[in-house]
């Protein structure tokens, strides 16, 4: 059991926790106010078998806040009804009622005690329903004291225990439970497994006819879950559930706050318009003030600064003296300052949040980060700094409290911008000891996740002259990191580095998704796919822009260099590089070999040997038609076969999740998938690669996996996509791969025709074979389609990602 330790901060409360810790009941009767109901007092005084008596005097208790009352009786029945499982539960809920009304720690252990006296008595007994009820107020307790595995572990017990159980008390319990077991994981992650808890938790309660509003109710901790994994859509459909549900009970409050989460949910996916018809149907006065806030936010957005002055300034107003609510819209108003360039009306607005930085650290950073921008654009770069350092140093505090693979992508989302203006501010001073120190803030932004899931010492992969002994003469890896307003990169070969800032995404991000989407045109076009070399060339000067923006600082080390890695930031992830288009003819890909790192580390050494290897695809095609034939996968995965002369394959009605991991993955140097995926850039766990009859390798039972420095290639469609996380980059099946071992992983960016895609991996294979490194064989191999082939949309896809080495040798 861990060690307790005193709370550092006020317990995390679940949203329905009070409706569901307690199973059912019908109304008890209610006495007057701070006084027991004699007849339901009296009916204990024989002590009772059975929670039922005993739960109805406690529920009378506290309706009638009666609690002091109820301790005093329940302190007798212990001594008249010894021993007794129930009497003990009565006991130890009136001290679990007296601490949450009074919040008096002293009462906490002696509430445990009483908890576990109870437990042991119920199991004795054979009574399931208190000895569960004893563990869900047992876990209470370690939970309180931020021991979360302990009380995981304590309420995974209660949903075995109260199995023994039936009807509406065994189905309260495990919605409780559920519920709680939800609220542990949204807090230390996997995030992931939050999801299916409240859903087991809905279930249970809508089974139960009395339980309607807390079915209902408890639909917002489901949508609280989906919004954090950014499964927008499912969000969605559950928020219109609630809104009926909610005007179906005539309850007035929830509506309101369905429409400010459908307001917030449309704001996040940049649909103003719809998010501004949700906030002004908000009607409850307490409400208005959460409302005027998303309208402020909404209308900045747009960059409508009038209006959202005026919004922001009424939620201010509305909102009095809730400091919490108080503070965040005041550095709303304070953006608005900033975008209206009144650089002092910003400074004062954020007084009043830099004063109360160590109260409410959550937006302590926020606030030094504005204040850092109001004295940037003032020209005190140098005081800037010293702000962009608190906001920083306040995000990595922040951010090392949460697990990064879960609820820290979450945080990571929308808090990058305090690395990019520190790097930035560095970057202008330029310099080796400067950029070292630029390339330490872009790496503890860069894939924090990933890093610690393959056992890297941050340190190390951020120290310059480690990456410079491990790169070869011709070779230039460059590492992004792009924020809103400006981003950096770092550039470092084996003999010099350098840090330049960039284009933010205000610049920056329309004209990189129409260059993709450019790319893309033929296989979504009949006009473009007439003459695709003709439609392309009306965006050529759009990608050559892109490329100056980007790689302009360091056009010398370009056209010195064979080779470039790439370690990109968030939609640069989804850009292949090898198809930016040089000034005059031709593309970068033509002379330069492009591959991919999810952070600067070394790039992986590579030995000759990529046998034995496995070739698996050519998937039956799924009941309802959702995953069709691959025409081309056979004669691919015999192509391959042959180029090696020898490989275990898993293809057909073979393709099967139970034969693939019946397999000693681990054995083979080359995975070679030739068959559908699936990708999400809003959920990693939707990514996966499809086997016969569309079961899924998901990106969970990925990340599972042992493989041993193998070299990945996935033959599909979109598996290089996935959720762009700031600093991560994309997270979907590559990231899994790598989390697994891999060494590194060819994929692609998006959906690729099956023949191209099949002459492509022909070439790519016989380059592997012929002793190329990877990323040489697929630089090698576009260039050999791009002769019957010449249009990026062919041959431009597909991307090697490389898992770096992350420890100096002998670490």
């Amino acid at each position: 059991m861990a060690t307790l330790k005193a709370p550092s901060a006020t317990p995390i409360l679940p949203l329905v926790v009070v409706l569901l810790a307690a199973s059912c009941s019908g109304d008890a009767p209610q006495g007057p106010s701070g006084e027991l109901d004699p007849a339901l007092a009296a009916a204990l005084e024989t002590c009772p078998s059975g929670e039922e008596p005993w739960k109805a005097l406690a529920d009378q208790a506290k309706k009638s806040e009666a609690i002091d009352a109820l301790r005093e009786r329940a302190e007798l029945l212990v001594e008249s009804c010894p021993g007794r499982a129930e009497s003990l539960w009565l006991a130890g809920e009136a001290l679990f009622l007296l601490y949450r009304q009074d919040r008096d720690k002293q009462l906490l252990e002696p509430m445990r005690e009483t908890f576990e006296r109870s437990r042991a008595a119920a199991a004795q007994q054979g009574d399931p329903v208190i000895e569960t009820r004893a563990l869900n107020r047992i876990a209470y307790y370690h939970k309180r004291f931020d021991d979360y595995d302990t009380a995981k572990e304590l309420y995974f017990r209660g949903l075995e225990t109260v199995k023994a159980a039936s009807g509406e008390a065994r189905l309260g319990l495990e919605a409780a439970l559920n519920n709680n077991l939800c609220e542990i994981f949204k807090t230390k992650g996997p995030l992931g497994e939050a999801l299916p808890r409240i859903r087991a938790a809905r279930a249970s309660l809508k089974l139960i006819p009395s339980r309607e509003n807390d079915w209902c109710r408890s639909a917002r901790s489901e949508i609280a879950v989906l919004k954090a994994l950014g499964r927008t859509t499912e969000a969605l459909r559950t928020l219109d559930e609630l809104k009926s549900c909610a005007q179906e009970l005539d309850e007035a409050p929830l509506v309101d706050r369905t429409h400010l989460d459908l307001g917030d949910i449309y704001r996040q996916l940049q649909q103003y318009d719809r998010a501004r018809s949700e906030y002004e149907q908000v009607e409850r006065e307490e409400n208005r003030h959460r409302a005027s806030y998303g309208l402020g936010m909404a209308a900045l957005a747009g960059q409508h600064t009038i209006s959202a002055r005026s919004h922001l300034e009424r939620a201010i107003a509305e909102v009095g003296d809730d400091n919490g609510p108080r503070l965040l819209y005041l550095l709303g108003l304070a953006e608005v300052h900033l975008h209206e360039g009144d650089l002092a009306g910003a400074r004062k607005t954020l007084a009043e949040p830099l004063g109360a930085s160590e109260t409410f650290a959550r937006t302590a950073w926020s606030a030094e980060l504005l204040f850092g921008k109001s004295l940037r654009d003032g020209g005190d770069s140098g005081a800037a700094l010293e702000h962009f350092e608190k906001a920083y140093r306040g995000v990595i505090e922040r951010g090392e409290e949460l697990d990064p693979t879960d609820a820290g992508m979450g945080f990571l989302r929308a808090r990058s911008e305090p690395f990019v203006e520190l790097a930035a501010g560095l970057a202008d001073r330029n310099g080796d000891e400067s950029v070292s120190r630029v390339l330490q803030v872009v790496e503890q932004a860069h894939s924090r996740a990933l890093r610690r899931l393959l056992g890297g010492d941050e340190a190390r992969i951020a120290d310059l002259a480690f990456l410079r002994s491990r790169l070869s003469r011709g070779e230039l890896l460059i590492d992004f990191l792009i924020g809103h307003d400006r981003g950096v990169a770092i550039a470092v070969t084996q003999d010099t580095s350098r840090a330049a800032t960039l284009p933010g995404w205000i610049e920056l991000r329309q004209p990189v998704r129409r260059y993709v989407n450019a790319l893309k045109r033929p296989l979504l076009s009949s006009e473009a796919r007439q003459d695709p070399i003709r439609d392309l060339a009306r965006d050529l000067e759009r990608g050559r822009e892109i490329r100056r923006a980007l790689l302009g600082p360091f056009e010398d080390l370009l056209q010195a260099a064979h080779r470039i890695y790439v370690v990109p930031d968030q939609d640069l992830a989804l850009l292949p590089f090898a198809a930016l288009p040089r000034d005059g003819d031709g593309f970068l890909g033509d002379t330069l070999e492009v591959g991919m790192l999810p952070m600067a580390g070394a790039p992986p050494a590579w030995s000759g040997t990529r046998t034995p290897m496995l070739v698996a695809g050519d998937p039956v095609p799924d009941a309802d038609g959702t995953f069709a034939a691959l025409p081309s996968a056979r004669a691919e995965i015999a192509a391959v076969a042959k180029v090696w002369g020898a490989a275990d394959t898993v293809q057909a009605d073979e393709l099967r999740l139970e034969r693939l991991l019946g397999l000693s993955l681990d054995q083979y140097r080359l995975l070679h998938f030739a068959t559908h995926a699936v990708a999400s850039t809003a959920d990693p766990d939707q990514c996966a690669v499809i086997l016969s009859h569309g079961e899924k390798l998901d990106y969970r039972t990925i990340s599972r996996l042992k493989l041993d420095d193998a070299l990945v290639v996935l033959s599909a469609c979109q598996t290089g996509e996935g959720e762009i996380i700031p600093g991560e980059g994309v997270v979907g099946l590559t990231w899994a791969f790598l989390r697994a071992g891999a060494r590194g992983v060819a994929a692609s960016l998006w959906s690729v025709e099956d023949e191209s895609t099949s002459l492509l991996m022909q070439h790519y294979h016989e380059r592997l074979h012929d002793g190329d490194d990877p990323v040489a064989a697929l630089s090698a191999a576009q260039r050999a389609l791009r002769g019957t082939h010449p249009h990026p949309v062919n041959w431009a896809p597909f991307v090697i990602v490389l898992g770096p080495d992350t420890k100096k040798p002998g670490v």
